[in-house]
């Protein structure tokens, strides 16, 4: 059994997810490569694709690069969530990794997979992990902050074309991370008659688990009396990520003294109000990242709209209690392990969470008691075992 990851990279959130189940897979002693557009880690058997396969004399290929890069990117509306578009200009059939695989296994793939090649040439099983909605949607990966209104045409298109591709496929078969995002994609035209699996993350438990409180991971000396609150997003600036309402909330906080905010991603993040403010910017290394989740007292995640966050998957696999509002995939997570949801996202509920916390209206077990509790339900070994079972079952039924 051969199994081929396909992902546009190799880092970021859902990269680093489908690196990590990839990973597993060749530790379980199955037969596994990754197939990225980019790739950014020495990670054994991660290929970058070959970019002299992009057929550069097509001009459909070349008519559609124009229509992305020069037209709709420069018009898209600011601040607006993005548009996946199913056209590009890799054909991964043409890879030898693909030829190589015996079962082909979809990830976050935006700007790198082409729906129309892959579903004319592929007779491979297939399955597809959801890590937003772009795959099941029109092109957006989440309602929250898109502009249906500028990209309406497209994604009448585009959903129709979706459908004729997937029509006659029935060994295609969806990941879904979470309960939210399982029975959002089998409401959808798209994926709706496709069958579809409840499977999680995969960690490192051996990186992200819980060790002695580490001050000295965010410089801010060993003054246990104020509350650490921890912020995660690649991008602060990303909206629906919620770093603005985490800093309005923090405005109607009672005791402000009793905070320290400890932030990590792109973009430094300013704020009007006078806290102590530490942030960490990008931080690539997964045992940095672990003490840092140690460091901290809680972990808010703010997300407007949100699937599986790797976040609050880390943070909890820490043994680090999470603040949440009650949205998507988060609550699989928190009720699993220990933390707060704070109901529908506004300033008023996050405010009213932290002032819980910081005033100890609530109070969590230890750091070890959380994260045994969470591995108990989010089990990497289950979840690989479910994996390699139903790979074999689809390639039994071939």
């Amino acid at each position: 059994m051969k199994i081929l990851y396909v992902s546009t990279k190799d880092t970021g959130g859902a990269g680093a997810a489908c690196l990590r189940l990839h990973k597993a897979m060749l530790l379980a002693g199955v037969k596994s490569k990754m197939l990225v557009l980019e790739k950014r880690t020495d990670s054994n058997e991660v290929f970058e694709y070959d970019k002299r396969l992009v057929p550069l004399h097509d001009l459909r290929f070349k008519l559609d690069f124009i229509n992305k890069y020069y037209i709709q990117a420069r018009n898209h509306p600011q601040n607006s969530e993005k548009f996946e578009y199913i056209n590009t200009v890799y054909d991964i059939t043409k890879s030898e990794h693909y030829r190589w695989a015996d079962i082909i296994h979809l990830h976050w793939t935006d700007g790198f997979f082409d729906w129309k090649s892959f579903f004319k040439k592929c007779d491979k099983p297939v399955y597809w992990t959801l890590h937003d909605i772009s795959a099941c949607s029109a092109g957006f990966h989440y309602e929250t902050n898109f502009n249906h209104s500028f990209y309406n045409r497209l994604e009448k298109r585009q959903l129709r074309r979706k459908k004729q591709l997937l029509s006659d496929k029935s060994r295609v078969e969806i990941i879904g991370l979470s309960q939210w995002i399982k029975d959002y994609s089998q409401q959808t035209e798209v994926f709706g008659h496709l069958k579809h699996h409840l499977l999680r993350n995969i960690i490192d438990k051996s990186i992200f688990r819980p060790i002695r409180k580490l001050h000295s991971a965010t410089n801010s000396g060993n003054n246990d009396s104020k509350v650490t609150c921890l912020f995660i997003a690649d991008q602060l600036s990303n909206k629906r990520k919620g770093f603005a309402i985490l800093a309005k909330a923090i405005e109607k906080v009672d005791n402000k003294e009793n905070i320290r905010l400890l932030s990590v991603g792109a973009n430094n993040p300013s704020l009007d109000i006078l806290i102590e403010h530490i942030h960490m910017g990008i931080i690539r290394d997964e045992k940095k990242m672990a003490d840092i989740y140690n460091s901290a007292d809680i972990f808010i995640c703010p997300s407007l709209e949100d699937n599986l966050p790797n976040t609050v998957y880390e943070s909890l696999y820490c043994g680090t209690p999470v603040l949440s509002f009650n949205i998507g995939g988060i609550p699989d997570m928190v009720n699993a392990g220990e933390g707060l949801l704070c109901g529908q996202p506004s300033i008023n509920n996050l405010a009213n969470g932290i002032n819980m916390v910081i005033n100890k209206k609530i109070t969590f077990s230890n750091r070890n008691v959380i994260s045994n509790k969470f591995k108990e339900v989010f089990n990497d070994e289950k979840i690989v075992k479910t994996y390699i079972s139903i790979y074999k079952k689809s390639l039994k039924n071939a």
